[in-house]
C-alpha cells in the first residue's frame, strides 16, 4: 500500500493487484459526474504486469505521483484517492475491476485496455463517468474512450523497420547477419489482433520496409503464403515462442524476426537458445526497453528495441485528470491537439520514443556499476 501523509510518501510492500492511494487530511467533496468536476476518487486500471515490466514499474508508479502532484492543490484538505487494478492480461478480469471501481464510486477512470474494453466504456457512459483511454485506444466504431493518450505506434513500427532497413546499407562492409542481395526471409510476429496498436506497429514497419519487400531483398514468410502474417493473441510470449519453431522447421534459413514486443522476444530469443542457435544469428526486434530485452541487447541475442518515455503520457494523463477536475474545457482541448484517424476520441498521441541498440546502449540505458536500473530503465529522448 502506498499512503501519502501530507507530502510525503511511504511505500509499504502490497501483495494484491488493488491499491487505494489516500491524501490523509479529512473532509469529503462532492462533484458533479457528468463532467467530472471535482472528481477526488480516480481508478487507474493496467493491462498486465507482463509482458512488459513498464505497467508496473514505470506507468503505475509515474501515474500515482503526477495525479497526486496535480491534484494536492486543488483539493485543499479534501481526501484524494487512487484505485489501481490489474488485470494481469484477463480482459474478463478488467471487466469485473471496472465494476468494483465504479461501485466504490470512481468517476475518472484511466483505462489501458486488455482486449475490447468497449463494454467498459458503455457502463461507464451510462454513469456520465470520462474514460481516458491509456496506451491503446478503445474503439470499435460505435462506442469510443472519451479521451486517448498514448504513444505513436505506427512511429514506433517505423522505427524498427528503418533499423532493418539499415542492416542492407552496404552488405559488402558491414553484414552481422549474412544478409543477401535477394530473397532474405523474415517473419512478422505481432501482437493481440484486437490491438489497435498491432495494426500500427505493422503500418509502420512496412512503410519503412516498402522498397526491400517490393525489390524482392525481403522475402514476408509465414504459416502461410496468403496470409504470413502472425499475431499473438494476448501477446503470449510462449506462444510467439511456439509459433518461431515452427516457422523454423519450414525456413531454416530464416533471417530476420520482426517482434512487435520485448515480452515476445524474450521468449523467441529462449526457444532459439534451447534450439542452439547463437546470438546474433538472426535479428531480432522488440519494443519497450524492458530489463529483459536490454539484457539481451549486451549479450548479443537481440538486435534493438524502442524505448517509450512513460513520464509523457502520463504526465498528460495527470494534466488532463486536473483540468476534468476543474472543468477547464480550453485547457482539455490544449491537452488533446491530434486527431488520429483510428479513434474519434479526443487525442494526445506522443512522439517520446527511440530506438535503443548496442551501439547508443550507454547513452540511452540508464545503468549504476554497470547495472540496468529497473525505475526510469530508459534515460530518454535526447
Amino acid at each position: 500500500m502506498f499512503r501519502l501523509t501530507g507530502f510525503s510518501l511511504v511505500v509499504k510492500p502490497i501483495v494484491a493487484l488493488f491499491l487505494v492511494l489516500l491524501i490523509l487530511t479529512g473532509g469529503c467533496s462532492q462533484f458533479n459526474q457528468s463532467s467530472a468536476k471535482g472528481c477526488n476518487k480516480i481508478a487507474i486500471l493496467l493491462p498486465e504486469t507482463e509482458p512488459a515490466q513498464r505497467w508496473e514499474g514505470s506507468d503505475r508508479r509515474q501515474l500515482e505521483e503526477k495525479i497526486t502532484e496535480k491534484l494536492a492543490i486543488q483539493l485543499r484538505g479534501q481526501d484524494l484517492t487512487l484505485l489501481y487494478f490489474n488485470a494481469d492480461g484477463h480482459a474478463n478480469q478488467q471487466f469485473k475491476q471496472a465494476n468494483r471501481a465504479i461501485e466504490q464510486g470512481a468517476c475518472i477512470l484511466i483505462l489501458g485496455p486488455s482486449g475490447d474494453a468497449t463494454k467498459i466504456v458503455e457502463k461507464a457512459k451510462k454513469k456520465h463517468i470520462p474514460v481516458i483511454a491509456y496506451d491503446r485506444s478503445i474503439d470499435n466504431g460505435k462506442v469510443h474512450a472519451d479521451y486517448y493518450i498514448s504513444f505513436d505506434s505506427e512511429y514506433v513500427g517505423e522505427l524498427q523497420g528503418e533499423y532493418i532497413a539499415s542492416q542492407f546499407e552496404d552488405l559488402s562492409k558491414k553484414n552481422p547477419y549474412k544478409l543477401e542481395k535477394v530473397n532474405n526471409k523474415f517473419v512478422i510476429i505481432n501482437g493481440d489482433s484486437d490491438d489497435n496498436n498491432s495494426i500500427l506497429l505493422e503500418k509502420g514497419l512496412k512503410k519503412s520496409l516498402k522498397g526491400l519487400m517490393s525489390s524482392q531483398q525481403l522475402i514476408l514468410v509465414g504459416e502461410n503464403d496468403t496470409d504470413p502474417e502472425i499475431n499473438i493473441p494476448g501477446w503470449k510470449g510462449e506462444i510467439a515462442a511456439d509459433k518461431i519453431e515452427e516457422i523454423l522447421t519450414k525456413y531454416f534459413d530464416l533471417k530476420i524476426v520482426w517482434v512487435a514486443n520485448d515480452g515476445m522476444a524474450n521468449n523467441i530469443i529462449e526457444k532459439l537458445v534451447n534450439l542452439r542457435y547463437k546470438p546474433g544469428q538472426i535479428l531480432i526486434t522488440g519494443q519497450d526497453g524492458t530489463i529483459g530485452s536490454l539484457t539481451k541487447i549486451r549479450e548479443g541475442w537481440q538486435s534493438m528495441t524502442v524505448c517509450k518515455d512513460s513520464k509523457d503520457i502520463a504526465e498528460k494523463t495527470a494534466l488532463l485528470v486536473e483540468a476534468l477536475f476543474e472543468d477547464d474545457q480550453n485547457k482539455i482541448s490544449k491537452l488533446l491537439p491530434d486527431n488520429p484517424d483510428y479513434t474519434d476520441s479526443r487525442s494526445y498521441v506522443s512522439r517520446a520514443v527511440y530506438p535503443v541498440t548496442i551501439d547508443n546502449f550507454k547513452d540511452r540505458v540508464s545503468l549504476e556499476n554497470d547495472k540496468i536500473q529497473l525505475e526510469n530503465t530508459c534515460k530518454g529522448k535526447k
